[in-house]
């Protein structure tokens, strides 16, 4: 059971640029080339600009690898391996949860732990789309957030730029501008939680690291971010939790577990991989799991790509490209009742079952918060929602008879 949560809170003042999905500098692409930002940074990201600090302040090392990153927070946080687990990123704006999925505000939870329209509207169209059902090119009443689109010149490199390229050489970058998710009425943070299901005190423990310093760098760019750390109250983590209460006291038929971070997934060099292959590595090997879920890809697509999990900034390389199921994917699981503490597990430890590195294969990425997911119970008062369910179930049926 979860004895304690810390959240970090990451409130970036100008615009940010968290990676691209591929090299975008002058001298591979040439000229006039465009950077653009992903919508939401990685969590090797996030907690990377936290443990930055961390470093400067307790003087502890790593070679920049994702496991090493993932040790060290162990270590600055005085916990035993696997005892930790990091959730997230999302966003945090008043009391609202929101995450983006495509550059599309996707509001989760609103005044704390209420579920969002936008939540449920956003799953219904993924699902209406994968039904065949046609009727709005863009998911209904989400909204985009802003970017800001800036040209810059490379400069040499004693100079800071985005990409100090040779002299003269030059480049586009588009940035996310966090404070329009609030519309710029109040600050948005980027958040973190840092759960500790093992022990106690862990609160102090961060608070210690970060020492009164509260102004860090976020980004590839080094922008400049307000960081607070907070006890968790109102964090992802709890509302996920409260919803599981629900569940467990209330008549729910289906529990979708949303993915708002890349899920690393295990498979590495089968020529053909199957959607009952990607389930079984994401739900961890657990058949019970397995049997009563549908996955169901981004935009009503399929919901695996490759993706590069960051940058290492010591040894200057991009780290590897490896197959995740992208975030906007969701599990549909039914018989709730039965399988309710293997849900617990996935709101606490991720989803998906790959290693942060390969080489090592030690860590698995969904501690350090890859595969992340938010919780949307499904009662049988939602008519609509339970109605396209049930197709979808329906036809799984059909097509897993068909296969035998």
């Amino acid at each position: 059971m979860v004895r304690e949560i810390v959240t970090l809170e990451f409130s970036p003042v100008d615009p940010i640029y968290v990676g691209s999905s591929g090299e975008f500098s002058p001298e591979t692409r040439g000229p006039a080339t465009l950077g653009r930002s992903l919508a939401m940074p990685l969590p090797s990201t996030v907690l990377g600009s936290f443990l930055n600090l961390a470093y400067r302040s307790k003087h502890v090392c790593t070679d920049g690898t994702l496991s090493a990153l993932y040790e060290a927070l162990c270590e600055l946080s005085q916990k035993e391996r696997e005892s930790i687990c990091v959730r997230g990123p999302y966003l945090k704006y008043g009391s609202n949860i929101a995450t983006l999925i495509d550059y599309h505000v996707t509001d989760l939870y609103v005044n704390s732990f209420n579920i969002s329209n936008n939540f449920r509207c956003y799953v219904e169209y993924c699902m209406r789309k994968m039904l065949g059902i046609v009727e709005r090119k863009e998911p209904p009443s989400l909204r985009f957030v802003k970017t800001l689109e800036s040209i810059g010149i490379g400069l040499r490199r004693p100079v800071k730029a985005v990409y100090p390229e040779n002299e003269g050489l030059i480049y586009s970058i588009e940035r996310v501008d966090l404070l329009s998710v609030s519309n710029y009425e109040s600050e948005v943070s980027v958040s973190m939680d840092i759960v500790d299901r093992a022990g106690k005190d862990i609160f102090s423990n961060v608070k210690d690291i970060l020492q009164e310093r509260n102004i860090v760098k976020f980004g590839g760019e080094g922008k400049i971010a307000k960081l607070s750390i907070e006890d968790g109250k109102n964090s992802l983590t709890e509302a996920n939790l409260k919803q599981l209460e629900k569940a467990r006291t209330e008549d729910i038929e289906y529990i979708i577990l949303l993915i708002i971070s890349p899920a690393v997934l295990r498979i590495y060099d089968s020529d053909i991989i199957t959607i009952e292959d990607v389930k079984r590595d994401l739900l961890l090997e657990d058949n019970r799991v397995i049997e009563n879920s549908i996955l169901v890809g981004k935009g009503g697509k399929s919901p695996v790509s490759l993706i590069s999990l960051g940058y290492n900034t010591v040894k200057n390389v991009r780290r590897p490209l490896r197959l995740c199921v992208v975030p906007g994917s969701f599990i549909i699981v039914r018989d709730v009742k039965s399988i309710i503490d293997d849900l617990y597990r996935y709101v606490i430890e991720g989803l998906g079952d790959g290693p942060l590195d390969p080489a090592t294969r030690q860590v698995k990425a969904r501690y350090l918060g890859y595969g992340t997911v938010a919780v949307l119970p499904i009662s049988k008062h939602d008519v609509d929602t339970r109605s396209l369910i049930d197709k979808l179930f329906e036809i799984s049926k059909d097509s897993q008879s068909q296969v035998k």
